[in-house]
């Protein structure tokens, strides 16, 4: 689940210079959702320094989005596992 983390991770800096469609984010973002709820005894999603990089990284990159409706919808998903990382700490 670690590698699925880094790849979402390398794909989301991919985006610094602008995204080309919405289609890139929802997925990347429907993949980190599987790996922030995944629950292991070795390993807390929620914990790892590079969760809350991918999480700031992925809001970084919808803001520049131009379809407010969907950028809208993103940011209220990547919120919430922001608002979850920063109460499990």
């Amino acid at each position: 689940m670690q590698d699925r983390l880094e790849a979402v991770l390398a794909e989301v800096e991919q985006w610094q210079d602008g995204i080309s469609s919405l289609k890139q984010p929802k997925k990347a973002i429907q993949r980190f959702g599987q790996v922030i709820c995944y629950q292991s005894k070795d390993w807390d999603p929620l914990a790892d320094p590079n969760s809350r990089l991918c999480v700031y990284k992925l809001i970084r990159c919808i803001r520049l989005a131009k379809n407010k409706v969907r950028r809208g919808k993103y940011l209220k998903i990547v919120n919430k596992w922001k608002k979850m990382m920063d109460e499990h700490h």
